[in-house]
């Protein structure tokens, strides 16, 4: 099997799966069994961002474009914020303004993903916003529920691997080219219910 690497936006390491799972850090593993469970992490971890989504790996510089309603809240898309946004608006000819957090202060809870003018503005009906943000967490500091959810996905995964019926909740893996597909509507509820507090809910 090639040779193959987390990705990026994967939500537990080789480590904390086996940590999970009861395995001992001692206990010697093969090199394609390792490729497996990467392939696995990598795939799952893929396929519960965009459950979710929104970003869940630490990554800056997200911006939300929209258009004011009137109202003084905003909940940015990705449902957290770690560091101070910025928040601009459209005066036209591809110009964007701004906004003074000395002038139009505001309250922000970094948790909900809430930004709250407090002295009275609002966002305008008549303008169009964009608020620029950092969000999600470090991959040591991912919520233990997602870790858990994640960890439970992957070794539905891998037990797939070894029978000849497929493994309800998956219904493909390509080791090959690393990518494992996942069946949503099969997820077991346990998983559901972990992923649940942090999955963004979209109103139409």
């Amino acid at each position: 099997m090639p040779a193959l690497s987390l990705a990026a936006n994967a939500l537990i390491t080789v480590e904390e799966f086996k940590f999970f799972r009861g395995i001992p850090s001692e206990e010697p593993s093969s090199a394609d069994a390792d490729i497996q469970v990467i392939a696995a992490i990598n795939g799952t971890s893929q396929a519960v961002r965009d459950h979710l989504g929104r970003h869940v790996i630490a990554t800056a510089s997200v911006v939300d474009e929209f258009s004011g309603d009137g109202e003084r809240k905003y909940f940015v898309e990705h449902c957290r914020i770690t560091d101070t946004p910025v928040i601009q608006y459209y005066t036209g000819g591809g110009v964007w303004t701004t906004l003074d957090s000395t002038i139009y202060r505001r309250y922000v809870n970094d948790e909900k993903g809430l930004i709250e003018f407090t002295d009275g503005d609002l966002f305008s009906e008549s303008l169009r916003y964009r608020v620029t943000y950092s969000t999600g967490w470090a991959l040591a500091s991912v919520p233990y529920s997602i870790k858990q959810a994640v960890v439970q996905l992957v070794e539905r995964q891998l037990q797939k691997l070894d029978t000849a019926q497929p493994k309800e909740g998956h219904d493909s893996q390509s080791f090959g080219d690393s990518t494992i597909s996942n069946n949503l509507s099969k997820w077991p509820t346990d998983v559901l219910d972990l992923l649940r507090p942090y999955r963004r809910m979209t109103i139409a």
